[in-house]
């Protein structure tokens, strides 16, 4: 499960970072397939160097419209466990909890001495709360 493209979209206006890996999921904004997910590939999409810009190229049959998009352009849609990874990395002495409650989940972490809980329908979606919470108080 990935995190939503709404709180993707959050998650990067926050400053986080992306470096494509291979099996990354991304969406194009404001584009005519604004609204479909992709994924990395060693067939069907890479990163290459256009004109000094990092870019994701496409490769294949079923792009053959788009023959690449600016790395810029791209949007990052982390997976469970990449944002739970992430979130890991930025707290200490296991400050992380996930539990599943009625038809949420909730994520909670302890960056200072009160618990903070993020609630949301997906396990992903609340890890990215979390991380979101973090990075806009980093900002």
């Amino acid at each position: 499960m990935n995190v939503s493209a709404d709180l993707a979209q959050k998650l990067n206006l926050a400053g986080l970072e992306w470096k494509p890996t291979l099996h990354d999921f991304f969406m194009v904004p404001d584009t005519a397939v604004a609204d479909r997910v992709f994924v990395m590939s060693d067939m069907m999409a890479g990163l290459s160097v256009l004109q000094g810009h990092h870019a994701i190229t496409f490769n294949g049959a079923v792009e053959w419209a788009l023959d690449f998009v600016y790395l810029l352009d791209a949007l990052w849609v982390p997976t469970e466990a990449q944002i739970r990874t992430r979130l890991v990395n930025k707290l200490t002495n296991n400050a992380l909890t996930l539990r599943l409650t009625g038809d949420a989940y909730e994520c909670e972490i302890r960056p200072a001495e009160a618990p903070l809980v993020f609630s949301a329908p997906t396990a992903a979606d609340a890890y990215g709360r979390a991380m979101l919470f973090l990075l806009e108080q980093e900002g």
